[in-house]
């Protein structure tokens, strides 16, 4: 009786062993078909198209994303697969250009990536005030006041530009919030109601901006304006008191919200 229980428990090690190196086995297979799905040619993605950006920017963001895309997950797994492939990574660097206001991203199966791009477009050119001597660090200013990317300092008035003492301005707002639509606002106004060109504005501390027109005076603001109210004032002044004394005319300070004063040179 003895003798049996032994032979029956013998049996049942052996049979626990087997099932255990089935079951291995099963795993193993299972990992290796995963991984061969991971590896699979077609599905590897070798192609990346871009829509909306320049040749030089598509060559230099191509290179950087089949980078990203050579890489792999634990040391093992293809970054590359269509199904797979490292949508956070390329999502993340496409974020940290600059130049680029908004992306979409879409597969094209079986092993292509589409991006579309929108690029910031320019509306002025910020640089930190600088002494004569030594050159201006200039950064290009899209049109909700974002400085995104480098800039030669452009000479004449070709551009509108912004002088500023701070520095290290790019990636950053140049503008407090809601003093960019401010300031926009008295230049539109001024181009349609009084023929002045804004060509320069110029940051102090304390949040006053010098608005300087292309017939060399200047509008001085602050944060703090009603931009409606101070342009029906600018204009008021223009029309009833400076007159056809505008080349005899320094600087209009509208910084005070139901009267502006102005001084000749």
């Amino acid at each position: 009786m003895s003798e049996l229980l032994l032979i029956s428990r013998r049996r049942k090690r052996r049979w626990a062993v087997i099932k255990g190196g089935l079951w291995g086995l099963c795993v193993f297979f299972g990992l290796a078909l995963l991984l061969s799905i991971f590896y699979l040619p077609p599905l590897r993605i070798n192609q990346v198209a871009f829509f909306g950006s320049s040749p030089t920017d598509e060559a230099i963001l191509k290179s950087k994303i089949l980078e990203i895309l050579s890489n792999k997950y634990f040391f093992i797994f293809p970054k590359d697969n269509i199904a797979f492939y490292a949508e956070k990574e390329i999502a993340a660097f496409l974020r940290s250009n600059y130049r680029i206001e908004e992306f979409e991203i879409k597969r094209s199966f079986p092993a292509a990536l589409l991006i579309s791009l929108k690029e910031r477009s320019t509306w002025a050119v910020w640089c930190q005030r600088a002494s004569e001597s030594e050159p201006s660090d200039c950064i290009f200013v899209d049109e909700k006041g974002f400085a995104y990317a480098k800039s030669p300092d452009f000479s004449g008035s070709l551009i509108l530009k912004i002088y500023d003492a701070r520095s290290d301005m790019l990636g950053k707002y140049v503008f407090p919030e809601g003093v960019f639509d401010k300031i926009k606002y008295l230049i539109a106004s001024l181009k349609k109601e009084a023929w002045e060109e804004i060509i320069e504005i110029e940051i102090s501390e304390g949040d006053v901006y010098r608005l300087v027109t292309k017939n060399n005076w200047a509008i001085i603001i602050d944060s703090e304006i009603d931009e409606k109210k101070t342009s029906e004032n600018i204009m008021i002044a223009l029309n009833s008191r400076i007159k056809d004394r505008r080349k005899d005319l320094e600087y209009i300070d509208g910084r005070f919200s139901d009267k502006v004063f102005f001084r000749f040179r």
